[in-house]
């Protein structure tokens, strides 16, 4: 409902299909994270995330999506959307 409700521009992201935003070329670094080719039909770019998961992927693409579509330069989103994270990772057995 409130997607039908939201007047401002909507972006589809996908992995398995093609949006405005899509990811190819996924590559899982286990616990270092995940590395895709970003595109849209005016930009292509290599993302490397700190964080595993295939919904970090869809964050990224979709805050990297959002910030291009409001002027800021891809360069500067990528950077603002791949922090380094800090602390450590522990897996439980």
């Amino acid at each position: 409902r409130a997607y039908s409700e939201h007047s401002g521009r909507k972006i589809s992201t996908g992995i398995l299909w093609q949006g405005d935003v899509w990811a190819t070329g996924i590559k899982n670094n286990g616990f270092d994270g995940v590395e895709y080719m970003y595109r849209t039909h005016g930009y292509l770019f290599k993302m490397s995330l700190p964080l595993a998961g295939i919904h970090n992927i869809y964050n990224s693409m979709i805050a990297t999506a959002v910030c291009t579509d409001i002027g800021v330069k891809p360069c500067m989103a990528k950077e603002a959307v791949t922090p380094p994270v800090v602390g450590s990772v522990s897996t439980v057995t």
